[in-house]
């Protein structure tokens, strides 16, 4: 699952396999056709330079290396959900098993985002990562039956609005296991910098 969506359907690849730096994945295709069908997804391609579902291609491959792949971007809002349990439904009528792979964008933060409201330096990398980052994840991984359909929480991002924080991939309530992986990034160019957060969740 990736993002990078507004609140439409959803998009979904449907091609044969993808190069990774380990090795081609393949492509469920029977399972990804079921998913665009039910689901009433429109059809992505790499034409469009999102990097969402791209930059988990590694990690699936080192992990994973026999398994094959349904690749979609979700939308940003509660459909995210529904999205998930469709995919679930669809692969238990097939007899197949889920590892679930999932990434997300979180607080952007400095000049370059015109959003700085705890100043700079340590202050405001404390607060990104304990508080607004710690928060959206914690409220988007909850696995909870009840916890899964509240609505969006609210992530602070750019100065004077706010932004819902859906995490892109719904948790699998049959999952048996699950991780995160937390990466807050640093950048700086000449007149530019800021931080960004980023989040990956696992369940299997």
């Amino acid at each position: 699952f990736g993002g990078h969506m507004g609140s439409g359907a959803g998009l979904i690849y449907l091609d044969d396999e993808w190069e990774t730096p380990l090795g081609n994945l393949e492509f469920d295709r029977d399972l990804s056709q079921a998913l665009k069908n039910k689901a009433n997804l429109e059809v992505e391609t790499f034409e469009t330079g999102d990097n969402t579902v791209e930059v988990q291609l590694p990690f699936i491959k080192y992990f994973f290396p026999n398994s094959r792949l349904v690749a979609l971007r979700a939308p940003h809002s509660m459909k995210a959900v529904s999205l998930g349990e469709r995919l679930v439904e669809l692969a238990r009528d097939q007899g197949k098993t889920l590892k679930v792979f999932g990434s997300t964008d979180l607080t952007h933060y400095g000049p370059s985002y015109g959003f700085t409201p705890h100043g700079s330096g340590r202050k405001a990398l404390n607060w990104m990562r304990d508080t607004n980052d710690k928060g959206c994840i914690s409220h988007g991984s909850a696995r909870a039956p009840g916890a899964r359909r509240q609505k969006p929480k609210r992530l602070q991002r750019r100065r004077g609005s706010g932004r819902n924080c859906r995490l892109p991939v719904p948790w699998i309530e049959s999952g048996q296991a699950a991780g995160l992986l937390y990466v807050l990034g640093y950048y700086a160019r000449r007149f530019l910098c800021g931080l960004r957060g980023h989040c990956l969740l696992i369940s299997f």
